[in-house]
């Protein structure tokens, strides 16, 4: 649960990456990293869990990968 967490403060960084130059791409790399992690634990088999993965991953992708 913590590790979802997490993904969607990935988001809000993401998000406040026109604001705040520093933070850069650190929330779409940060979304990277722990949905392979989270993926791969038995905790996303449980109902919602792979789908709030799927959107915070979604929200944070570039244009280009997002249409793979």
């Amino acid at each position: 649960m913590a590790l979802l967490l997490l993904m969607y403060w990935g988001v809000l960084l993401h998000r406040s990456r026109t604001y705040y130059w520093w933070v850069g791409s650190t929330g779409r790399q940060l979304n990277e990293e722990v949905s392979t992690v989270l993926l791969a634990l038995p905790f996303s088999k449980q109902a919602g869990v792979s789908e709030a993965v799927s959107w915070a991953v979604r929200q944070t992708c570039q244009e280009e990968q997002c249409n793979k």
